[in-house]
């Protein structure tokens, strides 16, 4: 069962992080060995960090950490709070993530034990999740960092390095493949499998062809096409993979746009698994503890029933054999304890603290108190019957109490744990048509009057960039730059979206002319006897015009439909389909876009689809018609 990552995961899982590169860390959080980084992302909203115990990945679940923070993660606050990520990689082709911000450094170990090490610029170590010590490095306060000496990189490794490498090494090949060279034992077993040569071949054997073979077949992995998928076997999740592997070829898998995602599913589901099995030990525990209370109560109530019986016979024995008794009485009146031993030979002890004689007469062992009459020594046993008696009402009860709390502890079900996914709040901007383009930025569009005027008004600063087409009925489309550079790509999707929601479409044309401005230039004044109708507004100065072809991109993701722009839709998902104006109704049409997204989709998502009315698709075709390109 998968615990942690490979170098080759980890290197897939930086490259996809960078979408953090920007964002600002606004919480720290520790649950055992594990960071929660919680930060800011531009135009995305909050998003939480998984680092430590060997994995790396953003989570939308809700983890469970410390509510009293640890010393570590107050440091990590009072440092990294506001702090800016310019940066995340991974250091070499080891398993070390470098996530770079201001003047500091998170450095993750995510191999052997693991750590997570706050450091400045130049490597002088501030704080530490564990302090660490080897005979070459020390992992503490007011030490350099040092980076463990680096194995083999197979992203840059040439034939004749492997070559002499392969030749000294005394392993067999899929064993070099997964330590020296970092792969792990699934993506070692595919190289072998690709370069077709036994993985239990000892590498000094290799021929010079093989190590072609295997030199190749190490690119080829590298160069493999993504596909984040989790692997099933029996209904049980065994792994999550970046790539398809032959290993896996025929197994059951269900596929994720990003592999942090199916990482994220993979490893908080075996987090709820162990927390089970933590309450399933609790509560075995539990009821072992009953069990045995049980039994030791029973054993006690038979132990008290037995010095009841005993107690009684006792006293009914000296009455039966009184006149004996009365002899023995008289002889140590008159031999005293010291001698009475040699006299009768029944007693089998004498306590000359406590006067008391120990007798076996006729097989039944009783004791005589000296100083006390025979009636007194009936008497005290009768006594004794009637207390042990007592005692057995109040340990019968509490064997009956334990009796029901163990049928109590077995009728109790095992609790299943589940995480909850974290709900996202609803944006301001979900009353309105909006989608992210693919620089990131968020493009907001009015639906009506009511709406252009609120978005205007309300929802539009002066840093953001206004679209607008001089046709009835346009849509007024803001770009929120949040003071960043706004590229040509997003003006494109932003022209595109205001032509595709303009009457242009149901002119049934195939392009449009639109234009953007700055806020400023957009004002709810009047020329001297005119009047601006609710969601109109007046442009003054100069219109940057563009012209843009009418393409509306609708896809499934994440279990819904989204739509926008094309390239903003292609680049969200491969599970698209174009739409320009045309005649076909949108009731229609809807039917056919889904068809089309069913047969893009995989089981999974298929019967999230099938749950999808078509009328739904239906409303997001402009003005009722069009036609898939």
């Amino acid at each position: 069962m998968k615990t942690e990552l490979s170098s080759l995961e980890i290197r897939v899982l930086t490259d996809e992080l960078k979408c953090l590169i920007g964002a600002r860390i606004q919480k720290v959080y520790q649950e055992k060995k594990t960071m929660h980084l919680s930060m800011y992302v531009p135009r995305q909203g909050t998003k939480t960090l998984i680092i430590g115990d060997g994995k790396i990945f953003l989570t939308k679940y809700r983890l469970k950490h410390s509510e009293i923070p640890t010393a570590f993660a107050m440091y990590l606050r009072k440092y990294c709070k506001g702090q800016k990520i310019t940066n995340i990689f991974q250091h070499e082709f080891e398993r070390i993530v470098i996530l770079e911000m201001g003047e500091y450094n998170l450095i993750i170990e995510l191999f052997s034990k693991g750590n997570v090490i706050f450091a400045d610029k130049d490597n002088n170590i501030w704080s530490v999740l564990e302090r660490q010590s080897w005979s070459s490095r020390k992992i503490k306060q007011r030490e350099e960092y040092k980076f463990p000496p680096a194995g083999i990189n197979p992203m840059s490794l040439t034939c004749a390095v492997l070559e002499k490498s392969l030749a000294a090494s005394e392993k067999q090949l899929v064993a070099y493949l997964a330590r020296e060279l970092s792969l792990g034992g699934t993506f070692a077993e595919e190289v072998c499998c690709l370069a077709k040569i036994d993985k239990k071949t000892q590498c000094s054997t290799i021929k010079k062809v093989g190590v072609k073979s295997i030199h190749s077949s190490i690119n080829t992995l590298f160069k493999m096409p993504k596909k984040a998928q989790i692997i099933y076997e029996n209904s049980a999740e065994i792994d999550t993979l970046p790539y398809d592997t032959n290993k896996y070829k025929s197994y059951k898998k269900k596929h994720y746009d990003n592999f942090y995602d199916a990482v994220d599913d993979f490893f908080v589901k075996k987090i709820a698994e162990t927390e089970e099995n933590t309450e399933q030990k609790k509560v075995t525990k539990k009821k072992d503890k009953l069990i045995k209370r049980y039994d030791n109560q029973k054993s006690a109530i038979e132990s008290l029933k037995k010095q009841e019986s005993e107690c009684t016979k006792s006293a009914e024995f000296i009455y039966e054999y009184y006149p004996s008794f009365e002899k023995l009485m008289g002889a140590v009146e008159k031999h005293g304890l010291s001698g009475i031993k040699k006299v009768i030979k029944e007693i089998t002890s004498v306590d000359m603290k406590t006067k008391i004689i120990t007798l076996n007469v006729k097989g039944t062992e009783i004791k005589i108190n000296t100083t006390q009459t025979l009636a007194e020594n009936a008497d005290n046993y009768y006594k004794k019957a009637k207390k042990t008696k007592q005692k057995q009402a109040s340990a019968s009860e509490a064997l009956k109490e334990t009796g029901e709390k163990m049928k109590e502890a077995k009728e109790v079900p095992i609790k299943k744990i589940v995480i909850e996914k974290k709900t996202e709040p609803s944006k301001w901007y979900h009353k309105f048509r909006w989608f992210i383009s693919v620089q990131g930025f968020l493009v907001v569009a009015g639906k009506d009057a009511t709406s252009n005027e609120v978005l205007i008004k309300k929802h539009t600063d002066a840093d953001d960039v206004v679209f607008h087409a001089d046709i009835t009925g346009s849509p007024f489309v803001v770009v929120k730059t949040e003071k960043e550079m706004l590229d040509k790509s997003t003006l494109n999707e932003a022209a595109q979206f205001t032509g595709i929601y303009s009457r242009a479409w149901k002119a049934k044309v195939g392009t449009a002319e639109v234009y953007y401005v700055a806020p400023e230039q957009v004002s709810k004044k009047a020329p001297s006897g005119e009047y601006i109708t609710k969601g109109a507004f007046m442009i003054y100065g100069k219109k940057n015009i563009m012209k843009t072809e009418l393409r509306l991109g609708i896809g499934f993701k994440d279990k819904e439909i989204i739509t926008g722009p094309e390239k903003s839709i292609m680049l969200c998902t491969k599970k698209y389909i174009l739409v320009e104006p045309g005649d076909e109704r949108s009731s229609v049409l809807a039917k056919k876009i889904k068809a089309a997204l069913f047969a893009r989709c995989n089981k999974e998502e298929q019967e999230f689809l099938r749950k999808i009315s078509p009328d739904e698709i239906a409303k997001a075709i402009p003005f009722g018609s069009g036609k898939m390109i």
